[in-house]
């Protein structure tokens, strides 16, 4: 474990992919959401992952030099091609596209091809809600996750997100439609620990505590069985179907050196609430409707409900105060990258 500056570990990223070929403005933008993500908690779509995506640039998955541009214009409604660019990037341009549209129109819809892994949809919808917006996100991914009463992995495990305005700590929620994440299995199986029962299926459709069994066939297993399927296939059918992006068995399985173009959809839909409310009336109805949730008892005196997104909030806060901590595993794997790309002084330099 190892605690890192948040700005210096961000200058870190940022330089890993510079020297690996994306433009510094574009590295920068892709730096601050990889370590924002990581200082909010979710580890699993973090800095953590940098080495991955540096591996997807040098095989020629992803495009370094991306040109993301508007293959359709319908005012309130847009198309945009990421000409393969990495997710985060793809994803940060659709947001704002979205933001400045529904700024304009009230409500508006985009929809992303020709992208790759976004790191943590959540992010997205925050940007909106900071902005002042209400907003939906959704996500196509690889096959990873079964169907109730069938064998093997047929469907992505369809994430979505939404964010809501509300001062000073957006209402932000962010989930995929599997019990857990395909990467914290795949941390586990990397540990060599089990796994809960419930997480998993091997390739017969057995469930099982083997993380191994991911990487052999497995399946992640959905919510709420027929319901977590239900709404994984609403994921696909807006990123996947909708956008003209990769479908089901044409989405490639995300691995270190991917060499083959995964063409990921996103789908993002943002409304200005004023447009519907005056301002202050939303803003007074938020607090009434929080503080009626947050006033429910908590099973210890000392407890209280947390709206999404302030433990996020929270944990953030604390990294930019004390620093982000890192764990050994990601620390490893960034040393390694770091040595690589002969930017090890950059990384040296976030430790606190």
């Amino acid at each position: 474990m190892a605690r890192m500056d948040i700005g210096r570990l961000t200058e870190f990223a940022a330089g890993a992919l510079e020297r690996s070929g994306m433009p510094a403005e574009d590295a920068a933008t892709v730096a601050t959401i990889l370590v924002r993500t990581s200082a909010r908690g979710s580890t699993t779509h973090g800095v953590g992952r940098l080495g991955l995506y540096v591996s997807w640039i040098e095989a020629g998955s992803v495009n370094p030099h991306a040109k993301v541009r508007c293959s359709h214009d319908g005012g309130a409604v847009c198309a945009l091609d990421g000409d393969r660019g990495l997710g985060h990037l793809v994803a940060d341009k659709a947001t704002r596209t979205a933001v400045a549209r529904a700024r304009e129109y009230g409500i508006a819809a985009v929809a992303v091809r020709h992208s790759s892994h976004l790191g943590a949809l959540g992010h997205y919808a925050l940007t909106a809600a900071e902005a002042g917006l209400a907003a939906l996100a959704w996500t196509n991914t690889p096959q990873v996750m079964q169907a109730p009463g069938g064998r093997g992995r047929l469907i992505g495990n369809g994430p979505m997100a939404y964010g809501f305005p509300r001062q000073p700590v957006p209402i932000v929620f962010d989930s995929a439609m599997s019990v857990v994440s395909g990467s914290r299995v795949g941390m586990a199986a990397e540990r060599g620990a089990a796994v809960p029962l419930g997480w998993l299926v091997d390739s017969q459709g057995t469930p099982t505590t083997d993380a191994t069994s991911y990487r052999q066939g497995g399946a992640l297993v959905g919510i709420g069985e027929h319901k977590g399927f239900g709404l994984a296939l609403m994921s696909e059918l807006l990123a996947g179907v909708m956008t003209g992006a990769a479908m089901l068995s044409e989405v490639p399985q995300f691995a270190a050196g991917m060499s083959t173009a995964p063409n990921i959809g996103h789908f993002f839909v943002m409304v200005r609430p004023d447009a519907f409310i005056p301002p202050s009336q939303l803003a007074d109805r938020v607090e009434r409707f929080a503080a009626e949730l947050k006033s429910a008892p908590g099973i210890a005196s000392h407890e209280t409900l947390r709206l999404p997104g302030e433990r996020s909030h929270d944990r953030e806060e604390r990294a930019q105060t004390d620093g982000l901590e890192i764990e050994a595993a990601d620390l490893a794997g960034l040393v390694r990258l770091a040595d690589r790309l002969d930017c090890a002084p950059l990384l040296a330099a976030a430790r606190r």
